[in-house]
């Protein structure tokens, strides 16, 4: 096994990379592995601006080498079997898509006391978390989207001066469903016995924040296909 502080380090000695970086670090680091004739699968979503997507695609072009996204929905029994019916006609022709997410209040909330908090880290939280269902709905239309139309909201997770900045320093963890747990995340022992001096524990009403919580967009599809999407944060369980 070969480690290394640094890719740069170890790119000649590979024959293909996983890109699981943050967000706002894939672009560099992928466009050096595809410059350097490496083979590329990147963790969703490829960047958080459109600017370095467009380089991250030019740079496959120019070096002839794959680059995947990791969109590991597509691959699910769930979702490929819908794709099945879909395509062999079983249902008729398809021609409205309704799709909506409905995040459980906690997994939710997790997102706004880590990196992918602030915009420039993760791009929002229709890109950082919901690239995956846009991605389902165009597979499922078959088509390049024509028109789009949204809008967003920061309606429940907003800033709230009245808490402490961190779960272990407010009166009110014992009472706070969004109140910071270590249960079900894999964690270092350091980690786990101080939750606040490695930012776990963020208050999720943190004034840091500028993500959105809540989604509404239309599409439409250049083969007439209309979809509809929607983004619910706040549900006692998950539903897709």
């Amino acid at each position: 096994m070969i480690k290394a502080n640094d890719y740069h380090e170890i790119i000649d000695n590979i024959d293909a990379a996983i890109v699981t970086t943050p967000d706002f670090a894939h672009t560099d680091i992928v466009i050096d592995l595809l410059n350097a004739g490496k083979d590329v699968f990147c963790e969703k979503p490829m960047a958080v601006t459109v600017e370095d997507c467009k380089r991250m695609v030019e740079a496959r072009m120019r070096s002839g080498k794959l680059l995947f996204v990791g969109f590991v929905l597509r691959f699910t029994w769930f979702f490929r079997t819908i794709k099945e019916i879909l395509d062999d006609g079983i249902i008729g022709d398809v021609l409205t898509i309704s799709h909506k997410e409905v995040l459980e209040s906690y997994h939710a909330s997790s997102y706004y006391r880590r990196w992918h908090r602030k915009k420039e880290n993760s791009g929002d939280m229709i890109l950082t978390k919901n690239c995956h269902d846009l991605d389902i709905i165009t597979w499922y239309a078959g088509a390049r989207p024509q028109k789009v139309s949204a809008f967003a909201s920061r309606t429940f997770f907003t800033p709230d001066k009245k808490r402490a900045n961190y779960c272990s320093q407010c009166p009110a963890k014992d009472e706070c469903q969004f109140a910071y747990r270590a249960s079900g995340l894999h964690l270092s022992d350091q980690e786990k016995n101080n939750p606040t001096k490695y930012g776990l524990d963020l208050c999720v009403f943190n004034e840091d924040s500028d993500i959105n919580d809540t989604y509404n967009g239309i599409i439409l599809y250049e083969n007439g296909i209309q979809a509809s999407f929607e983004l619910v944060p706040l549900s006692e369980i998950r539903e897709i």
